[in-house]
């Protein structure tokens, strides 16, 4: 029997119908179904898994007609599951995969709209240019799926415990192994590599991936060459389910924060306008994922230290070192030797000015995460490939 997770609007849909079969004919699958289980078998180019739709299942029940006694029934099942299949790829590729509030209400108060464009498909024959326009059709959207297309088409492998060396504890197997990971990644061929070949490989590869291009296999050089495309195509999916999922419509000019990348972007007209580099939360304090709209913006602002930052960190440090800061315990501004600390009851300021945390300016935006956009005196740190030294902004 076919399991019909999207109970609710096959009825609904068929209701609509009359009855009427919207996949099958009499020997098997008409042009619409067709081409919806030729997109079934392609589910990759979403970063969805062709199990998720009974893909399988569906080709192998064709398979079987022919010797199949009971092909009423066989076909029956087979128009069933397509429908199936069509709903839960619908809301998948509408709604993102992880989101299943829907899928557990049946698709509430949504079945009107799939089963309104189910119908129009059918009429149309348009089955996966309409199911491709469900999704969001915004310009990074868009490059990150045909990312993902040809990461899906050379899935190549780095081999279980494959490792790197330090090259400074080992340069000649370093070497030698990068040669290999390079090789893997595609940017090296199977002839032998001269030197001068590998560097400029190397430098090639550090440019491609945002490092800086000197041609030494360092720690984050190391990281990335172990990062195979199979583990690309994993990321880069989850982060297409991700952007589905928050349905959010950007607006004509908007600024875009590229977490992994360590980059802003300044984006109009569905053009990167300006981009620039930023220092983004360190692991521990990882900058979450905000989508909001900037309300004000202060110049030369002061720093009111959050409290994870006073109990964690500057209550260690010494009277010198917190002499930079305004200390008020109880309301009463107090000397830094003189803060109980214990007491609790306590707010830290840094003033406005050269050497304020904050820097000379920054966006203020509504958020859970008390973070927001701003300026720092630590300008030599955008010169790093990694810049992920912050508490969370």
């Amino acid at each position: 029997e076919p399991i019909l997770y999207a109970t609710l609007p096959i009825i609904n849909v068929y209701q609509k119908n009359e009855f009427n079969a919207l996949w099958v004919n009499e020997t098997g699958l008409n042009n619409n179904g067709e081409e919806l289980l030729k997109l079934l078998y392609q589910t990759e180019q979403f970063g969805l898994l062709k199990k998720y739709y009974g893909t399988e299942n569906i080709g192998n029940a064709l398979k079987a007609l022919v010797s199949k006694e009971e092909k009423s029934k066989t076909i029956t099942d087979i128009e069933l599951s397509l429908s199936n299949a069509w709903f839960l790829l619908a809301l998948h590729l509408h709604e993102g995969a992880v989101n299943d509030q829907l899928l557990n209400n049946d698709f509430g108060n949504q079945i009107g709209f799939y089963t309104q464009t189910l119908l129009k498909s059918i009429k149309n024959k348009n089955i996966q240019s309409d199911l491709e326009n469900l999704q969001p059709q915004d310009f990074q959207y868009k490059n990150l799926e045909s990312a993902l297309i040809q990461l899906s088409k050379s899935k190549n492998k780095i081999p279980k415990g494959f490792t790197i060396p330090d090259h400074k504890s080992d340069s000649a197997a370093c070497a030698q192994k990068v040669i290999e990971a390079l090789k893997y990644q595609g940017i090296l061929d199977s002839s032998e590599v001269s030197n001068e070949k590998y560097i400029t490989a190397l430098k090639k590869f550090q440019l491609d991936h945002g490092l800086e291009a000197d041609g030494v296999p360092g720690p984050n050089t190391r990281t990335l060459l172990l990062l195979d495309n199979d583990e690309k195509y994993k990321r880069i999916a989850i982060n297409l389910d991700k952007w589905r999922s928050q349905k959010y419509q950007f607006p004509q000019e908007y600024l875009f924060v590229n977490i992994p990348a360590f980059e802003l972007y300044w984006i109009k007209d569905n053009k990167v306008i300006d981009k620039h580099r930023v220092i983004v939360g360190k692991p521990s304090n990882s900058t979450p994922d905000i989508i909001s709209e900037i309300n004000q913006v202060v110049i030369n602002p002061d720093w009111s230290v959050p409290q994870s930052i006073i109990k964690g960190e500057l209550k260690h440090k010494s009277s010198g070192y917190l002499s930079k800061y305004d200390i008020f315990q109880n309301g009463n501004k107090v000397n830094p030797g003189r803060v109980k600390w214990n007491a609790g009851n306590i707010r830290i300021v840094q003033p406005p000015g050269p050497t304020n945390a904050l820097g000379n300016i920054k966006f203020l935006f509504k958020n859970n995460h008390s973070v927001y956009l701003h300026d720092t005196p630590s300008r030599n740190l955008f010169a790093n490939s990694v810049r992920a030294y912050s508490h969370g902004c």
